[in-house]
C-alpha cells in the first residue's frame, strides 16, 4: 500500500498530525514514499488502474484484438507473447456488435486462446451488449450525466480488474471529435474510473491514419496504442484480422514485446505474431558473430567501423551477447589479437557485410 504524503511527511519530521493534510512534499520524503509496484494484468504492458486507448481504421480488427485481452484476462490465457498472471473479472461494453456478433466472436476466441481456462473465462468476463441499459439509455454513454457512477457500481460489484469500451463513437455524446471541451466529460469519467480498475477504450482513426479528434483526448491516457494496416508483402498467410501494433505514447517503460509486433487471426491456428524488432536485434546479434568469427577484426572499435555505428553501440551489443547467447566475443578479439583464435564449428557461418550494416 501507498502510504500518504501526510502520513510520511509526519514520520520524517518527528510531527503531530496535523488536522490539515499537506498537499506538499519534499524530494526526499517523494523518494521515502512505499510505493508498490504496477500490478501486471497482461504481459508486462497492461496494467491495473491505468487507462489505454486502442485505435486504427474501421475493420482492422480492433475488437478481435481488445476481446482477446479480455478473455485472455479472464481466464489466466495468452494472448500473442502475453501472459495473464492469474484469471480476473473483466466487463466488456459493447456499443455497436450485438449478441450474435459477439458469441461468435467469442467461440473462436475462447477455441484459439492459449492456456485459457475456460470455467474461470466463461464465470470472469461479464459482457454488456448494446442494448443491456434499455430501461436506461443514457447510463450506456460513459460521458452522460450519472454514467460514471453506474460503471464504477458495476466494476465494484463484480470486483471487476479491467472495463473495455468498444467504442468511443457509440458509447459516448461527443459531437464534434475536434473540440477540446468535448472531451472533457469523457476524460474525467475515465479517470475517476482509473482509481477502480483498468480501463481500455477503442477509437477510430481519421483520414490521416492518426487517431480520430482533439489532442486533449491523449492527456489522461497511459498508453496510446495504434493497428496499423499492413503492406501487402507483410501480409500473414491464412489470416483475417492482421495489423502491425504501435505503441505512440506510454508513461511507463516502453515494452519491447508490444511496440512494432505483427499479429494476424487464424481460424484454424488463432493469433500469430511476429515481432520484428526482435528479430532485428537477434539479426544483428548474429551477424556481430559472424564478423568476430572471420578473425579480420582485432578490436571492439575496428568492429564499430565496419558494422557502421559507434563504439558505445558495439559495447551494448557485447553485453547483450554475451547475456542472451552466451558469447563472450571481448575475450573471443582478445583471442584473435593473440594469434589463439579458433573458429567454433556449431556457429553461424560468415555474414558478408560488404554492402551491410547494423543498428
Amino acid at each position: 500500500m501507498t502510504k500518504s504524503f501526510d502520513a510520511m511527511r509526519q514520520k520524517s519530521i518527528g510531527q503531530k498530525k496535523q488536522s490539515t493534510p499537506s498537499m506538499t512534499l519534499t524530494l526526499g520524503e517523494l523518494l521515502a514514499l512505499d510505493i508498490s509496484p504496477p500490478v501486471d494484468l497482461l504481459g508486462e504492458w497492461l496494467h491495473a488502474n491505468t487507462i489505454t486507448m486502442i485505435h486504427g481504421p474501421a475493420g482492422i480488427g480492433k475488437s478481435w484484438f481488445s476481446l482477446s485481452i479480455a478473455m485472455a484476462i479472464a481466464g489466466g490465457g495468452k494472448f500473442g507473447s502475453w501472459q495473464a498472471p492469474k484469471p480476473a473479472k473483466v466487463i466488456y461494453v459493447d456499443g455497436e456488435m450485438g449478441e450474435e456478433t459477439l458469441q461468435r466472436m467469442a467461440i473462436q476466441l475462447r477455441r484459439v486462446i492459449k492456456g485459457l481456462d475456460k470455467n474461470d473465462a466463461d464465470d470472469n468476463l461479464i459482457l454488456m451488449p448494446p442494448n443491456f441499459t434499455d430501461d436506461a439509455p443514457n447510463e450506456r454513454f460513459i460521458d452522460a450525466m450519472g454514467a460514471a457512477e453506474f460503471y464504477i457500481e458495476k466494476v465494484i460489484e463484480s470486483g471487476a480488474a479491467l472495463i473495455v469500451f468498444d467504442n468511443i463513437r457509440t458509447l459516448t455524446l461527443l459531437e464534434d471529435e475536434n473540440s477540446a471541451v468535448a472531451w472533457r466529460g469523457m476524460s474525467d469519467a475515465l479517470k475517476r474510473l482509473r482509481e477502480h480498475c483498468a480501463v481500455v477504450i477503442l477509437h477510430h482513426d481519421n483520414k490521416t491514419n492518426g487517431y480520430s479528434g482533439s489532442s486533449s483526448a491523449l492527456t489522461v491516457l497511459n498508453k496510446q496504442i495504434q493497428l496499423k494496416p499492413l503492406r501487402f508483402q507483410e501480409s500473414m498467410e491464412d489470416c483475417g484480422a492482421s495489423f502491425e501494433v504501435r505503441l505512440h505514447k506510454c508513461r511507463e517503460q516502453r515494452v519491447d514485446t508490444l511496440d512494432g509486433v505483427t499479429l494476424g487471426l487464424s481460424s484454424t491456428l488463432g493469433w500469430r505474431i511476429r515481432n520484428s524488432r526482435i528479430e532485428t536485434k537477434i539479426l544483428d546479434q548474429q551477424k556481430l558473430v559472424d564478423m568476430a568469427n572471420t578473425g579480420n577484426y582485432k578490436t571492439q572499435d575496428e568492429l564499430a567501423e565496419a558494422f557502421g555505428v559507434t563504439r558505445q553501440t558495439i559495447s551494448s551489443k557485447f553485453k547483450a551477447i554475451k547475456k542472451e547467447m552466451k558469447i563472450d566475443l571481448v575475450a573471443r578479439l582478445a583471442d584473435i589479437r593473440e594469434g589463439r583464435f579458433e573458429k567454433p564449428e556449431d556457429e553461424l557461418e560468415y555474414f558478408d557485410f560488404s554492402s551491410a550494416s547494423g543498428s
